[in-house]
């Protein structure tokens, strides 16, 4: 975890003191109660659990749904699981891919950073997906023979997916009810696992937080970044992609890992590439194949068209840079330079006003017009999350001190998932009538198709329709001390 380069070294000690306590909780939760339950690969062991508010439940992690992407499976497509007839025990945190450890770690979906204490306080089933990141999840390769066109990742959730729809009635799922949820870079994947048809009928809904596949950092453009990562981790040969693939596929994972850290050009960064290996549009079709074209053009016919969906973000979303640009404040005038998030393939010189245009109404606007164009028949959901608390908006805080106040992006998941950062809340507090809130939403959304929240929602939330849009009269839902019915920001700004 990084924190501001000022910040209080007594604060770093007492979060990681937290993290280590949170370790420790999550220990003595456990009981020595088990279960079995039979998969359709094997039986497995589970254990019963106790949430940080008493409520049990059972609990299985490191249940395989692929085999393990190792030898000449680690930049591939996932391959099912082998059967096993003894049983598996699934009682403690399994394997996670590697990775860099930076404040995006946050938003891992395991017990060591997240328990989803708040949301089993509702009669639901939750599910949590790990799946392969950076150059594992992402290499992509031109050379059909080499069978590495990339979103391996992607592929594992694709995979995973399959395996939750097969199995998840035993354990008191409804596989004829799934909804797909997720935050940040794991909103882009809930979209795209909305675009492809690899994944028809597999879930019902979906809540895409902070991000989808239009973002322009869902799709990685192609810079050579193989080649450039094999050089970066010490090859010396020529630019060729089978010896540059047989190099990375010997190389030592931390190795990997490390060579990835700055790879990415100052010139690349202020053009806003975050990753050098992420989503891709794959160069030429396989059975596995999940983005074979632009996300663009995928949604105009994309099954996921017909099903509801809840979209939004946060408030202060940038606050998460907020050290990077109070460290260069140059960097203030490229944020608010937009040229940046129009799509590479429009192929826009980026100095041309046209570009400039094009991309501040981008960032909000046409995210939502592209799901109302092609998914005029399923309700879309708008949100805004605007709670501020002075102690549980976590990844602010860890983001820019405590002094700064608003909602970062990311700070939602700390009303979602109690973290390893977290205090156990008073009832009677406004954070936790925040997550009482939040969690009430998703999962009245995810049992019904509707989100409204009956206990304590005084404004009916509606869809959002294209008539409103038409009239520059777009509302959402904001999220904070209350829940109100407002006008999305700015709106006047955003339309042409």
């Amino acid at each position: 975890m990084k924190f501001p380069n000022k910040f209080p070294i007594d604060e770093i000690i007492s979060w990681y003191s937290r993290m280590v306590d949170f370790k420790v909780q999550q220990r003595r939760y456990r009981t020595s109660e088990k279960i079995i339950v039979s998969t359709t690969y094997g039986p497995i062991k589970g254990v019963k659990r106790k949430t940080i508010y008493g409520d049990s439940y059972y609990s299985f992690e490191g249940i395989p749904f692929a085999k393990p992407p190792l030898g000449d499976l680690r930049y591939k497509a996932p391959l099912p699981p082998d059967s096993w007839t003894e049983v598996r025990s699934c009682t403690s945190v399994g394997p996670k891919p590697l990775q860099k450890h930076f404040v995006f770690q946050m938003t891992e979906a395991t017990r060591d950073l997240y328990s989803p204490d708040y949301l089993l306080r509702e009669e639901v089933v939750v599910v949590s997906i790990t799946y392969r990141v950076g150059p594992f999840g992402f290499l992509s390769l031109q050379d059909r023979d080499i069978e590495v066109p990339g979103n391996a990742g992607l592929k594992d959730q694709v995979m995973a997916l399959r395996w939750i729809k097969a199995n998840c009635s035993r354990f008191g799922g409804d596989s004829e009810n799934i909804t797909l949820f997720g935050d940040s870079a794991g909103a882009a994947s809930v979209h795209y696992m909305m675009l492809t048809e690899q994944t028809r009928n597999l879930f019902h809904k979906a809540i895409c937080m902070s991000g989808c596949a239009l973002s322009p950092w869902a799709v990685t453009p192609q810079r050579n970044w193989p080649y450039r990562l094999a050089k970066a981790a010490g090859y010396t040969g020529d630019d060729n992609e089978l010896a540059v693939f047989e190099f990375l596929n010997q190389a030592k994972g931390a190795d990997i890992v490390k060579a990835n850290e700055d790879l990415c050009t100052d010139e690349e960064k202020r053009e806003r590439i975050g990753f050098s290996f992420g989503p891709v549009i794959e160069p030429y079709l396989t059975q596995h194949c999940v983005v074979p074209k632009p996300p663009t053009e995928m949604m105009r016919t994309a099954w996921g068209n017909t099903i509801p969906m809840i979209i939004g973000g946060v408030s202060n979303e940038g606050l998460l840079l907020y050290t990077e640009t109070k460290n260069n404040p140059k960097l203030l005038n490229e944020l608010g330079d937009c040229r940046y998030v129009v799509p590479l393939e429009l192929n826009l010189d980026r100095d041309s006003e046209l570009c400039q245009q094009y991309g501040y109404q981008l960032k909000t606007t046409y995210y939502v017009l592209s799901r109302l164009e092609y998914a005029s028949s399923a309700p879309t959901y708008l949100y805004r999350f605007d709670f501020d608390s002075k102690h549980f908006n976590h990844l602010r805080i860890i983001s820019c001190g405590k002094k700064v106040r608003g909602t970062c992006h990311g700070d939602d998941l700390s009303y979602i998932f109690y973290n390893s950062v977290a205090r156990k809340l008073k009832k009677h507090t406004k954070e936790y009538k925040c997550i009482e809130r939040l969690v009430g939403m998703w999962t009245q959304f995810a049992a019904s198709s509707n989100p409204n929240y009956e206990k304590d929602q005084n404004e009916l939330w509606l869809p959002v329709t294209m008539a409103s849009l038409e009239k520059n009269q777009l509302k959402c839902l904001n999220i904070a001390d209350d829940l109100k019915i407002i006008e999305v920001p700015d709106m006047d700004k955003l339309l042409i």
